[in-house]
């Protein structure tokens, strides 16, 4: 038998079936060369094991729903796509951070929790927004143009220009066609 995913194809084999039955519980097993799985389904829930991930969809007591995925091992990823017509939304929860994107193809928002650090961003790579907060500071850039806030003072950058200011007061500095000044107080 073969499994078409995206585009992965993956061929299954499976050298042992169980499947039992006993008090409204079905449980089907899989046993491969390599790994196994299970499905299991009884009036409230849907399980599907495999080795390294899990989903389950159960209704609760009070009548609503849950629906529950875990993915394990190196590389695991839980990924959740609807492409559109002109617009998309993705989310990505992987052990290396949290990715949430929306938005036309072009244009697309995008917020992403890593280890160090939280961004946000819209636009192109090159000329759109973005707000980048860390432990030491935020910074918020359009373009060439940037702003930083740390508990030492603030940065502004605009092209070759930047300004500073600080406890030692305000500086700024800048490159032009006569020349380069640099770290001036400003008066």
């Amino acid at each position: 038998m073969t499994l078409e995913f995206s585009r992965c194809v993956e061929d299954l084999v499976a050298t042992r079936v169980f499947v039992t039955a006993t008090d409204g519980l079905v449980d089907i097993t899989a046993l491969g060369q390599e790994a196994g799985g299970i499905v299991s389904l009884n009036a409230r829930s849907i399980h599907l094991n495999s080795d390294s991930s899990f989903l389950a969809m159960s209704q609760l007591e009070g009548g609503g729903g849950a629906i529950s995925l875990r993915a394990a091992g190196e590389g695991s990823a839980i990924v959740l796509t609807t492409p559109g017509a002109g617009k998309s939304a993705l989310l990505s929860v992987s052990p290396d951070g949290l990715t949430l994107v929306y938005g036309p193809p072009a244009n697309p928002g995008t917020i992403r929790m890593l280890d160090d650090a939280m961004v946000l961003s819209m636009g192109d790579k090159c000329g759109g927004s973005l707000i980048t907060m860390t432990n030491e500071g935020i910074t918020l850039r359009v373009g060439q143009a940037s702003f930083t806030l740390t508990a030492e003072g603030l940065v502004s950058r605009c092209g070759e220009a930047s300004l500073k200011l600080g406890s030692d007061g305000l500086s700024g500095s800048a490159k032009s066609g006569l020349g380069e000044s640099g770290g001036l107080p400003l008066k």
